[in-house]
């Protein structure tokens, strides 16, 4: 019950925040990780995964923080007895959720949070696009449609008009499950979201499971030299530097979605758990199979990497018997599982951020269901037209993947930054239940140095690329 107001609210466990958080986490980019660690080098992407995942939770747990001095200082200003950030307990998301560009507003002032919600828009808009495409073009280059003479290879080698029809009828079936499922409210997909997780760790267990036994009975090309049969065993290419880097940051990032996340779990006590365990667990996965398909794949990995699975055959090159077929499927058609889950979550995210931006007497201060489901109706369907003509994302999406830097690591670093500064003048504390070693000041700075400069390196190397018009090194 929402005890402020006097409305029951429904809520979920820990363990569904934690399969919210992943599922928020693992959107499209786990299946760039093996071609980002062939590009950057083994060692080196294993070091960036391990960089950007220790900060990933630090600024997570910054917004955490964020909002609960928000909240405090709500109630300081609001009654003439001052309150102490320690007065709070730790269920106080229950009563006040505040979505990241609020908190930009209430800390960083009104531009911040007209700055933030139009590069949160960006940022989604694109990740959106690219959901659709992915979902749409898998499906056309696997699946023929029914009654099609169309084979499903033909249209991964050579584009013909048959295959932009079936590019459209799957695109409409996209947008017929994901609509749905964006107007519903999290605490409605808890068992949706909690079987799509089960499904993501199954494909992502059998890509490993397959890939090791294949690194140890089946050389890639003949003559090569095994067991293990390894393809690539380069642990530094500082040139593919400006590839790994922001693929593993996109890998890790959530930091958008952190406060409708957190919001409805009953007990706040475990948010700090929570967090560290789904970025552990996608910090394993995302190790495993970066370590083992860049080795043993080397450059014949494919940028998207279930790809390696199309002829996936058991090992048997005379006869695929049943249980590798099964096997093949579930894997080649993991991106479709990935962004069935992942498209309605941002939606709702960015949807929710259109919402709280109007003004109350059009959501009746934050009521109308109506209104809201409005704002996910506009944050949700120009991305699905967008995919419906241009499935060709490459330049768009990295331009726009610098906004990441963004989102997970400069503004949570400002909104900690500021939030503590108006917290010591009002409350003379800044301390929080949320708060930890690297809650320090000096953290704050190291991140926000880093991430300005990743950003920046990251652009310039875009601009350079495609004004040289680079090519990628030969595969022998």
């Amino acid at each position: 019950i929402n005890a402020e107001y006097g409305e029951e609210e429904r809520t979920y466990s820990a363990f569904a925040g934690y399969a919210f958080t992943v599922n928020y986490i693992i959107g499209v980019g786990v299946l760039s990780m093996p071609h980002a660690f062939y590009v950057g080098g083994w060692l080196l992407g294993l070091i960036a995964l391990v960089l950007v995942t220790l900060i990933s939770i630090i600024t997570a747990l910054w917004i955490v923080e964020a909002s609960s001095r928000a909240q405090v200082l709500g109630k300081h200003d609001e009654q003439s007895q001052p309150l102490t950030i320690q007065d709070e307990k730790y269920d106080f998301v229950l009563r006040t959720k505040y979505e990241v560009n609020q908190l930009c507003g209430i800390f960083l002032g009104s531009w911040g949070n007209i700055v933030y919600t139009i590069l949160l828009s960006l940022y989604i808009y694109t990740a959106l696009w690219s959901y659709s495409t992915v979902f749409s073009s898998s499906l056309t280059s696997l699946i023929p449609l029914p009654g099609s003479v169309l084979h499903a290879t033909n249209c991964t080698l050579n584009w013909t008009s048959k295959c932009t029809d079936a590019y459209l009828l799957y695109m409409g079936i996209y947008a017929v499950i994901v609509i749905p499922i964006s107007c519903l409210e999290l605490t409605e997909q808890v068992i949706l979201q909690i079987c799509l997780t089960t499904l993501r760790y199954i494909a992502l267990t059998l890509m490993i499971i397959t890939t090791s036994i294949n690194m140890a009975t089946q050389p890639l090309f003949n003559g090569q030299k095994g067991p293990p049969y390894i393809a690539f065993s380069k642990e530094f290419k500082f040139g593919g530097f400006a590839q790994l880097f922001p693929a593993v940051v996109f890998s890790q990032l959530l930091h958008h979605s952190v406060p409708g996340t957190i919001h409805p779990v009953r007990n706040k006590a475990r948010l700090k758990g929570m967090f560290l365990a789904a970025f552990n667990s996608t910090f394993t996965f995302y190790a495993i199979l970066g370590l083992l398909g860049s080795l043993y794949y080397g450059c014949h990995i494919d940028d998207v990497a279930t790809l390696n699975w199309l002829h996936y055959s058991g090992g048997n090159s005379k006869h695929t018997p049943w249980w590798a077929y099964i096997i093949r499927y579930i894997i080649i058609l993991f991106p479709v599982i990935d962004v069935i889950s992942a498209f309605p979550l941002s939606g709702i995210t960015l949807g929710n951020s259109f919402f709280e931006n109007l003004p109350g007497r059009i959501t009746k201060d934050g009521t109308s269901r109506f209104v809201k489901i409005l704002c996910r109706l506009m944050a949700v369907i120009p991305p699905l037209l967008l995919g419906s003509f241009i499935r060709k994302l490459s330049t768009v999406l990295e331009i726009a993947g610098t906004i990441g830097y963004f989102i997970a690591f400069i503004v949570p670093a400002l909104l900690q930054w500021r939030s503590q500064v108006i917290a010591k003048r009002k409350l003379h504390t800044s301390d929080t239940q949320f708060s930890t070693h690297f809650s320090h000041k000096i953290y704050t700075w190291i991140v926000l140095v880093l991430a300005l400069v990743a950003a920046v390196y990251n652009f310039t190397e875009i601009i350079i690329t495609n004004v040289t018009k680079q090519h990628p090194e030969p595969c022998i």
